[in-house]
């Protein structure tokens, strides 16, 4: 995320690099030039005969192709100072080409470390870790807590934030099938059950405390039924990741 630009600026020097090399490489014409860029083409073939949501993870095959390529256009480019017989120039076409490349980093550090927690914590699974804590003192208890079941595997961060004991777990751990025959749902721990929800939830008991995200529990449907005892906002501040709800 680049302060609202869709443009990664701070990949721009890479780009440039990127373009370079493989002007280079095809310059080459060796078979190792052949490979690497057989390589580059046929490494997205994996995650395109792969099912479900597309995931960065997928493209790491990519990533080793793609660095001798880069390396191949920052080594043209560095051989061109050996051609400059002027010792200032010589100098400053260093300084210009560290300086181009500690402006990336530090602007890829800055929209990385700042600006994309803030607008994309959604893409992140935000919330979940605040949701355990807002529930934290209910669980083991008497109250029955229903979540929101989603292939982010909900249970999972019950286990690691409350840092529950995995021998106890697997005592009570059960494994039910999804309906697209993915890896399975977990739908109960301790006294909190996971369902998929929608507006309006039937069969729900007085007093019970039902967490859903803005989707599946939009403030403008919840009702007189319910009472909102929290809310979980995403680091933009704009949008409600989860509302912990008690039915009165």
């Amino acid at each position: 995320y680049t302060r609202g630009h869709n443009i990664p600026l701070y990949l721009l020097a890479d780009f440039l690099f990127l373009i370079i090399g493989a002007a280079a490489l095809i310059r080459a014409k060796s078979k190792e030039t052949l490979f690497v860029f057989l390589w580059l083409i046929l490494s997205p073939l994996p995650a395109v005969l792969s099912r479900d949501q597309v995931h960065a993870v997928r493209s790491y095959n990519m990533i080793i192709p793609l660095v001798i390529i880069l390396s191949f256009g920052l080594i043209t480019v560095i051989n061109l100072a050996g051609k400059i017989t002027n010792p200032i120039l010589h100098a400053t076409y260093y300084m210009l080409l560290a300086s181009a490349y500690l402006a990336s980093l530090v602007f890829f550090l800055d929209a990385y470390f700042i600006h994309l927690p803030k607008h994309n914590s959604k893409y992140w699974y935000y919330g979940y870790k605040q949701a355990v804590q807002a529930l934290t003192p209910e669980i083991g208890g008497s109250k029955k807590i229903i979540f929101q079941q989603s292939y982010d595997q909900p249970y999972i961060y019950f286990l690691f934030f409350l840092k529950y004991d995995p021998a106890a777990w697997q005592k009570q751990a059960r494994l039910t099938e999804s309906k697209v025959g993915d890896v399975g749902l977990v739908e109960r721990f301790e006294n909190v059950s996971f369902r998929e929800l929608s507006w309006p939830i039937s069969g729900i008991e007085s007093g019970t405390l039902v967490v859903a995200n803005n989707i599946a529990a939009p403030k403008e449907l919840i009702g007189a039924d319910y009472k909102i005892l929290s809310k979980i906002k995403y680091l933009d501040g704009k949008t409600t990741a989860f509302r912990v709800l008690e039915k009165k």
